[in-house]
């Protein structure tokens, strides 16, 4: 099935950008109204990590123009500028963790997770340390995938299933390694927008650009929408 999965990693002023890497991966608050006021405007609707699973296993229907929306890595952004936004049409979001910078400068506090996840927004696994898997052996692998896990679950207090790579890197074992540590969805850095069940723990996503312009942004929607 064919469902934009957006992906974001700041919504922050570009001042805090300090070099050509943040810079791509910042977008400004302004703009980020923008592209959401612009999917709204043309009919898309956010859906939940639940959702897109239910359709790809249950064949459960999925609004007309379905997008998700996922920030990596736990900035406080989330809280700061992301998610009046979302609220204020109660659209869902997941946010991916890094479970060792909760609390660490410009990352976000327990207390700030937790008011996500009750706000309705969906809650992921980034690792514990931002290792890119490949390059572990399986012991540190499978560590990095269920000590995330397990940290993020017993301090919300309920069941985490969603999953992205560090960096997007990933192979055949770190695959395996996912499904096998309980993650039902895991998200690359490969774009495309076509999601299938065959390959729930290798799905691509579509890159939000920092420096990109709003007609970028709709013309990067409008391709990966009909595909």
């Amino acid at each position: 099935m064919t469902v934009p999965v957006l992906m974001y990693h700041r919504v922050a002023a570009a001042s805090t950008a300090t070099n050509a890497v943040s810079r791509d991966l910042t977008v400004t608050p302004r703009m980020f109204r923008d592209q959401m006021s612009w999917l709204k405007r043309n009919g898309y609707t956010a859906v939940s990590q639940a959702a897109v699973f239910r359709a790809m296993e249950q064949g459960t229907r999925l609004p007309p123009k379905p997008v998700v929306i996922t920030f990596d890595d736990g900035y406080v952004d989330a809280v700061d500028s992301v998610l009046s936004v979302l609220v204020a049409d109660r659209w869902p979001a997941t946010f991916f963790i890094i479970t060792s910078r909760i609390g660490a400068r410009a990352f976000l506090t327990w207390p700030q997770l937790k008011r996500l996840d009750a706000a309705g927004m969906d809650v992921g696994s980034h690792t514990v340390d931002h290792t890119e898997l490949p390059s572990q052996t399986s012991a540190s692998r499978r560590t990095e995938l269920v000590s995330s896990r397990a940290t993020l679950e017993k301090g919300l207090g309920h069941p985490v299933r969603w999953f992205c790579y560090p960096a997007g890197r990933y192979d055949d074992a770190s695959a395996a390694a996912v499904t096998d540590a309980g993650y039902l969805l895991a998200y690359t850095t490969q774009p495309g927008s076509v999601l299938n069940a065959n390959a729930r723990a290798t799905l691509p996503r579509v890159r939000v650009r920092g420096q990109g312009s709003l007609d970028e942004f709709a013309q990067s929607m409008r391709a990966a929408s009909s595909r």
